[in-house]
């Protein structure tokens, strides 16, 4: 009985854990340097990104590509489409630039949960040793965002899920930080830093983006009282990424300034100009009903010559409104059952399943079984940063009912679902080891 105590109280550091992923995150870039210079026939969309990067690497036109289709691609994807241009630029193979910078954005998401654990800990245990129990839900937390299948897979692809991850986890990570610290420069320095993520994140993917800043501004709205100074620096950090983020992924036009990576731009309105539109249409692309109303046209629009579309009702063609908000808010939970674990024996008939759907399958019992875990954790355990945790409860919960809002089949959204992943793995990173106690019986007497 000792000895199995013994073995799960022995600490892992957090340097080993370092180690352990970098280590990883190098095998990773050696498959992507070795795999065939062809997309994916599990995500041809890396061909896309490809493309497009040679395109900017080279110094060509972007906003013309394809039929003018890059003037809205590129500041929708310049997150992942940017760097990957640079390595081109540099002599890459476009397949492989934007693979590259997928593992090395993947690398630096696992790095940033590390920090976040790294900081859980030091809250709990400030005199503590620098580790994790190695048989601990936080190790469990860890081991989970680094190795589930499916998020090895898109982030060793040339894809925008771990872009989308990093700079989420850039602008949490750094809201851990303005959190606790009391040094007015590291004040600073992360709301410069929560700013500069946002704004990343919507070149990555915009409603992901309105999720992480949705999510940021109830922790104002929720603890503003509380720390004032912490709140005045977190929401200027959020207005600023906000304004920035829309403004750089707003559809190319012939009047707006195109800089390449061969330094040369396009006549147009100048900065301030940009700014301005920016500002305009940020409130617009952080409403929810933003959402709401393009859901039914975007869902079947991913339905679409779709060997796998999502089967639920539709909200086409409600007359007004406020109805369609309510159309839209009834469908969600069995909406969002969908996007997070179908394809599902027996919910789905297997001969009809293609190599992916099976693969999928088997993971989302996984998911399945993960969300079961959290739940249970999130009823059962007490938790060392409550601030932290509610900020990613409110993010996850906005991306879930997003996707059952807008996706159409279950291959994008098993795909997209990757980007909830780490929230789920924070919920077991913050849990305490001790269980929640019971409200105390009043004394008779």
């Amino acid at each position: 009985m000792s000895q199995a105590v013994a073995w799960r109280n022995r600490l892992i550091s957090f340097r080993t854990l370092a180690f352990i992923i970098l280590g990883l995150g190098v095998v990773r870039l050696v498959v992507a340097f070795l795999m065939p210079q062809e997309p994916s026939v599990m995500a041809p969309d890396e061909g896309t990104y490809a493309a497009l990067a040679g395109v900017v690497g080279s110094g060509g036109d972007w906003a013309a590509w394809s039929s003018g289709w890059g003037a809205g691609l590129y500041p929708d994807s310049r997150a992942l489409v940017g760097p990957a241009a640079l390595l081109t630029y540099l002599g890459l193979p476009d397949l492989t630039a934007v693979r590259v910078t997928s593992v090395l954005y993947a690398l630096g998401a696992q790095l940033f949960l590390l920090s976040i654990a790294r900081l859980a800990r030091r809250r709990l245990a400030p005199d503590g040793p620098a580790g994790l129990p190695l048989v601990s839900w936080p190790t469990l937390g860890i081991a989970v965002f680094v190795l589930m299948p499916s998020n090895v897979l898109w982030s060793n692809l040339g894809l925008r899920e771990a872009a989308c991850a990093f700079w989420i986890l850039a602008a949490v990570t750094c809201a851990g930080y303005l959190f606790t610290t009391r040094d007015w420069r590291w004040k600073a320095l992360c709301g410069v830093g929560i700013a500069a993520s946002i704004a990343m994140t919507f070149q990555s993917r915009a409603y992901l983006a309105a999720a992480l800043v949705i999510a940021l501004a109830f922790g104002v709205m929720w603890f503003g009282r509380e720390r004032p100074r912490f709140s005045v620096t977190l929401a200027l950090g959020i207005v600023a990424g906000t304004i920035l983020g829309v403004t750089l992924s707003l559809p190319a036009t012939p009047g707006t300034t195109t800089p390449s990576v061969d330094g040369t731009a396009s006549a147009g309105p100048g900065f301030l100009g940009s700014l301005q539109q920016g500002a305009a249409q940020a409130p617009t692309a952080i409403n929810p009903d933003t959402y709401l109303e393009r859901g039914s046209y975007q869902r079947e629009v991913s339905a679409q010559y779709a060997n796998s579309a999502i089967a639920t009702d539709s909200c086409a063609g409600v007359p007004n409104p406020q109805s369609l908000r309510w159309c839209e808010i009834a469908r969600i939970p069995g909406a969002a059952f969908a996007v997070m674990f179908r394809p599902l024996w027996p919910l789905d008939v297997p001969a009809e399943w293609s190599t992916m759907a099976v693969m999928a399958s088997i993971e989302n019992i996984a998911w399945l079984a993960l969300v079961a875990i959290t739940t249970w954790v999130l009823v059962t355990r007490r938790f060392t940063f409550m601030r932290l945790l509610t900020v990613s409860l409110t993010y996850g919960a906005l991306v879930i009912a997003g996707m059952a809002a807008l996706e159409g089949n279950f291959g994008t959204a098993f795909r997209h679902k990757s980007s909830t992943l780490w929230v789920f793995s924070v919920v077991l990173i913050l849990a305490n080891a001790s269980r929640r106690s019971k409200a105390p019986k009043l004394d008779p007497r």
